[in-house]
């Protein structure tokens, strides 16, 4: 190796640390994540039907001989891969006998047969070699074994050239002691400037070769697949690690399930059943007491009581008695976690509207962002930490993004949560257990949104109820509609599209991108229209520069200046059919003829 691959070993190993440094820290946050989700029930249902329907010892085999059989592929590929461009890049001066020495051509000097060389074509040479082939060179013959049309390897200032002998002078009076070699690409019209000597070159070409291979082979030659290299080796190491870490913290949530449920997770619950005593008599319903003679009369043969068959004894049916439970489910005492959304619809009215009035307060705070959990909401402003609500009982709390200290002395009554990981950055937390702590609770929003600079509304943003679902439908925001929902309101804006994606369609290379609020098309990857619908009307922005049709007839406004409309900064509002002719001839102006 080079002095300059030594470096970019050393220089790969450098960024190597580094980005497995970046990257463990990230899959800590990614694992710890996960574990905090599986801990906190959030995947109850998947782990009880997991273990439910597989069990754990099939489970665990199975995936364990998968992984097995999955990692150890990968590593001897992987393994040969990096061996093999080692060798490659080792040995590709080395020459022994009937060793072969590979190499990447890395000009197409020998790719084609250029028209001008008539001895391709005459002596039916069709062994060219492309750039990025994987050929292999042997070790040179004597000289005087050397023919016209061998293809052999030469050095010429510090390259390897692999060129056609097209041409051997023998010794004369300008070079007395040494052959001349008139070398040429067969893609090329003339031979090489200089002639070659024997001392010169390296191997010769014998038709051997693997297309294609050479560009991947000098990939993994270089720094970048050194890298590559090693951080896949890393992930087949750490990928069994964080593997089993979530699948024993899952087992461990299946197990603390069943001690909820009271039942062992591998049998059934025996305490469901209660005995029958084997003396109890079958009841027999009636409405008068059955009389049973004391004696038995003369004319009856004792004998013929014992010949009586037993299953007559047994057609009346036995009822069931009240006292005996039906067995129950291996999960009946196990109770799923509500959402937010559950606890407060069975809250109080008086704790729902100090959910309302909270949140007001919160949606004051322009462009704040919800992120809505299972069993908490959470609001931002960008990175600000600003408010997190969640239920305890029957008790709603709010714990906002604000230092307890500052506040230790003051009038409000909260609790300190900066211990809990959970709510680290929401550790002032305050229950809602009086009108007295709501308004504490807006009070120190609105401080909160001062000391952070966050704009503050006069009003707040109108929340989205359902009243027909009560609060399953209330989301803590605005609900913007689709484009498609758009179109079934608007009539007249739905004709009008309708037309345009008609004309369109028509068009061969025409593709759709449809978004939510948004639908894009496209002529292969050049951009054509953007459809949108403000209000009722429909949009059509177009790929075309605004500054072009200033003078012409059409009405349109320049978007260029709004970066979501980059390439599409002609604007035109479809608000009639002659708008609708206008746009059909502005998208015949754009796509290619």
């Amino acid at each position: 190796m080079s002095k300059f691959e030594i470096y970019s070993l050393i220089l790969c190993l450098i960024v190597f640390v580094l980005l497995v440094g970046v990257f463990s820290y990230f899959l800590t946050i990614i694992v710890k994540q996960a574990l905090r989700q599986i801990r906190g029930g959030l995947e109850d249902e998947e782990i009880i039907k997991e273990f439910n329907t597989v069990s754990e010892k099939k489970q665990g085999k199975f995936a364990k001989i998968f992984d097995g059989i999955v990692n150890g592929l990968l590593c001897v590929f992987f393994a040969a891969v990096f061996i093999s461009s080692l060798y490659i890049n080792c040995t590709q001066d080395v020459y022994m006998d009937n060793v072969p020495t590979y190499r990447v051509v890395l000009t197409s000097s020998m790719e084609t047969k250029n028209e001008k060389n008539k001895y391709l074509f005459d002596n039916q040479l069709d062994n060219q070699i492309a750039a990025f082939d994987l050929i292999a060179t042997y070790k040179l013959p004597k000289e005087e074994d050397l023919k016209i049309y061998d293809i052999i390897v030469y050095e010429m200032d510090g390259i390897l050239v692999v060129h056609r002998i097209v041409n051997i002078e023998e010794p004369n009076a300008s070079h007395p002691n040494e052959r001349y070699f008139l070398v040429q690409g067969d893609a090329v019209g003339q031979p090489d400037r200089f002639p070659v000597l024997y001392s010169q070159m390296k191997g010769i070409y014998r038709n051997e070769k693997i297309p294609f291979v050479g560009s991947f082979v000098l990939f993994m030659q270089s720094p970048a697949g050194w890298l590559c290299m090693l951080l896949v080796a890393f992930t087949i190491i750490c990928t069994p690690i964080l593997e089993k870490k979530l699948l024993e913290a899952r087992k461990a949530r299946y197990l603390l399930l069943m001690q909820q449920a009271e039942i062992a997770p591998a049998e059934a619950p025996a305490e469901t059943f209660t005995e029958i005593p084997a003396e109890t008599p079958a009841q027999v319903p009636s409405e008068t007491p059955m009389e049973i003679p004391t004696e038995v009369p003369a004319e009856v043969p004792a004998e013929t009581l014992t010949e009586v068959p037993a299953e007559t004894l047994t057609e009346t049916p036995m009822e069931t008695p009240a006292e005996i439970p039906v067995p129950t489910s291996r999960f009946a005492g196990f109770k799923p976690t509500k959402t937010f959304y559950e606890r407060l619809a069975l809250s109080s009215e008086q704790m729902q509207n100090r959910y309302r009035l909270v949140v007001d307060t919160l949606l004051r705070i322009e462009n704040v962002r919800v992120i809505e959990g299972k069993t908490q909401h959470t609001y931002k402003w960008k990175t600000h930490c600003v408010a997190r609500l969640f239920f305890k009982g029957k008790t709603l709390h709010v714990a906002l993004g604000l230092d307890p200290k500052e506040y230790e002395n003051q009038k409000y009554v909260f609790v300190d949560l900066s211990e809990t990981a959970k709510h680290q950055n929401y550790p002032t937390c305050l229950k809602l257990t009086s009108e007295r702590q709501t308004r504490w609770s807006c009070e120190l929003i609105e401080e909160l949104a001062k000391k952070k600079g966050l704009p503050l509304l006069e009003k707040p943003v109108p929340l989205v109820e359902d009243d027909e679902k009560g609060f399953a439908g209330l989301k803590g925001r605005r609900k913007r509609k689709s484009f498609k929902r758009k179109l079934t309101l608007s009539p007249l804006a739905k004709e009008r599209y309708n037309d345009l994606k008609g004309y369109l369609k028509a068009v061969e290379g025409i593709r759709v991108i449809e978004g939510r609020y948004q639908i894009t098309y496209k002529y292969k990857n050049v951009p054509i229209v953007r459809f949108a619908i403000k209000g009722k009307t429909l949009n059509a922005y177009l790929a075309l520069d605004p500054k072009e049709y200033e003078d012409t007839k059409y009405v349109f406004t320049d978007v260029s200046e709004v970066k979501k409309y980059a390439n599409y900064s002609m604007r035109v509002k479809v608000s009639s059919a002659r708008q609708v002719k206008w746009v059909k001839e502005l998208i015949a102006k754009i796509i290619p003829q």
